[in-house]
């Protein structure tokens, strides 16, 4: 993996903004994050509103 990219949208990209970024840059971070078994039983509700960003018709 090289980047990430925000939430776009395929068919109207401009619709959206997008945020990139280099992930070698957190490598470290990512890997002591991912370390520890997650304990999040609900999707928080500011994360939910993904789902309704990519389901639009």
């Amino acid at each position: 993996m090289a980047g990430v990219v925000s939430a776009t949208h395929r068919s109207k990209p401009g619709d959206f903004p997008a945020i990139f970024t280099r992930v070698s840059y957190f490598v470290e971070w990512i890997r002591e994050t991912i370390k520890e078994p997650s304990s999040v039983t609900e999707i928080p509700k500011y994360l939910r509103m993904f789902g309704s960003i990519f389901n639009r018709p």
